[in-house]
């Protein structure tokens, strides 16, 4: 697995995403960011303080989760033993007590994180 190198401003993402009113101040920022990570084909999930504020509809379809059920759920209900390292190895906890292996990457900036996960199975 290759390393992936976080880039500054993740926390200004996440503000982006949380928070109408962001700089600009205007609400098309949180619009703008949530319809690009929307649109990306790999499950992004986006955390404050550990717990997933966003799930685009690629992360939807591989937890096997609407995205309502995955809003303010713990990032360690969705996958056990959740480090906030770079990039490791886990399980994904999908409905009916079934697992999916996933590679995590994770971009970081104090309590605001990105993560990616891939399929590994």
């Amino acid at each position: 697995m290759s390393q992936w190198v976080p880039q500054k401003g993740v926390s200004e993402l996440v503000s982006a995403i949380e928070e109408p009113t962001h700089d600009p101040g205007s609400p098309e920022a949180t619009d703008a960011s949530r319809s690009v990570l929307s649109k990306v084909p790999e499950a992004i999930l986006v955390l404050q303080e550990g717990v997933i504020v966003f799930a685009n509809p690629a992360a939807c379809a591989l937890t096997g989760r609407a995205s309502a059920d995955l809003q303010d759920l713990a990032i360690s209900e969705l996958v056990p033993g959740w480090q906030k390292s770079e990039a490791f190895e886990a399980l994904c906890l999908r409905p009916g007590d079934s697992v999916l292996p996933v590679e995590v990457r994770t971009a970081s900036d104090g309590n605001s994180c990105i993560v990616t996960l891939r399929d590994a199975s």
